[in-house]
């Protein structure tokens, strides 16, 4: 192949690049076509150019370029075409919340032994689903179109978790006093992680308030529990060190969660939007840095779990002050993250299936 056909394959993977980067696993909806039409003008150069090479180079290179054309185009047309529905975007953003909370589903509650499960969170993760619910009851037009049948698998879903809710309350309820104890003590312990990932030494500003208050909610569960054990005859030895250990943190967690109120209080609403953009792409770096380009065989779920717990206190938070007014830095930040939240779950599956003939 010649230097000159070299450069122009090299330019035809440049271009494709930008439809890996930019459209590749991307929701139509949120995409912009005219990234598409500049692609194919580029094609369109490239083409001319082409009619320099030799007989024997131009064939393969031509074909490539016709099928990156059709590829392109038929992209912009599907993109255009799904655009024109006025619901598209709200349609679109209430299925991210949904596709999250089944995600947070399967990753904190599938499979897992019910006597350690946070049922403060599975009560958020229902109200994110009550909320889609309703929302898209709000977009529904008639019986049947895409809008009432995502409504109707939310409701199922929904039924799912109150289900899940007692079958979790019944195993407490049933459980021995050692395991009690045990349940009660990875609950403490899954708290201690979420502080120590999602709160110490980030912006109060970013961090979200309700967030605390589970960990808070929660905490008091296993203290009370605990609390219940301890003149148990059957209760282990570590019972009461345990229940300490909860108390300290405790006030610790409260005080912070009264920082953070204080913090947003006196914050100015672009404050507030700098913040959790700030604190989004703190975690698109840490993505980049850890997964963008690696292995999957060998990347930590651990780690690609916090990134999305983060982003998710991240894009609820800009969720709610989307719901004070038409914010429209705030509106283009929400957006950004809940597509990149979609990429990431996506992902984690990825790396997950990768992982399965490691075990």
């Amino acid at each position: 192949m010649s230097t000159f056909s070299e450069a122009l394959e090299r330019r035809l993977d440049s271009i494709h690049r930008q439809y890996d980067q930019h459209f590749a696993g991307q929701a139509r909806v949120t995409r912009d076509p005219s990234i598409l039409d500049s692609m194919l003008a580029e094609l369109s150069g490239l083409e001319t150019e082409l009619a320099s090479a030799t007989p024997g180079e131009r064939a393969p290179l031509q074909e490539r370029i016709t099928e990156r054309r059709a590829l392109y185009s038929n992209e912009a047309k599907a993109i255009r075409e799904t655009q024109q529905d006025p619901r598209a975007l709200d349609t679109h953003r209430v299925q991210s919340w949904v596709e999250i909370t089944r995600w947070r589903y399967q990753m904190f509650f599938a499979g897992q032994s019910r006597g350690s499960r946070d049922l403060a969170l599975l009560a958020e993760m229902t109200e994110d689903l009550a909320r889609a619910e309703r929302d898209f009851a709000d977009l529904s037009q008639t019986s049947g179109d895409a809008a009432d049948v995502q409504r109707s698998s939310v409701r199922d879903q929904l039924v799912v978790y109150g289900r899940e809710r007692e079958a979790i309350a019944q195993a407490r309820s049933d459980a021995s006093v050692e395991s009690r104890a045990s349940g009660m003590a990875q609950l403490a312990n899954s708290c201690f992680a979420t502080y120590r990932g999602r709160f110490a030494g980030k912006s109060r500003l970013s961090r979200r308030p309700a967030l605390m208050e589970r960990v808070v909610e929660s905490l008091l569960v296993a203290e009370t529990s605990l609390a219940g054990l301890v003149n148990s005859s059957e209760a282990p030895d570590n019972v009461e060190s345990n229940l300490n250990i909860i108390r300290t943190n405790l006030k610790q967690y409260r005080n912070e969660l009264d920082a953070i109120r204080t913090a947003k209080t006196e914050a100015s609403i672009g404050a507030l939007i700098e913040a959790l953009a700030n604190g989004a792409n703190e975690l698109f770096a840490e993505y980049q840095e850890k997964f963008a380009g690696e292995s999957r065989k060998t990347r930590d779920r651990d780690v690609l779990e916090q990134i999305i717990e983060g982003l998710y206190d991240i894009a609820r938070q800009m969720d709610e002050l989307q719901r004070l007014g038409d914010l429209q830095a705030n509106t283009q930040n929400l957006r950004i993250v809940l597509d990149r939240l979609r990429i990431y779950l996506r992902e984690d599956g990825l790396i997950l299936e990768a992982q399965k003939g490691n075990d």
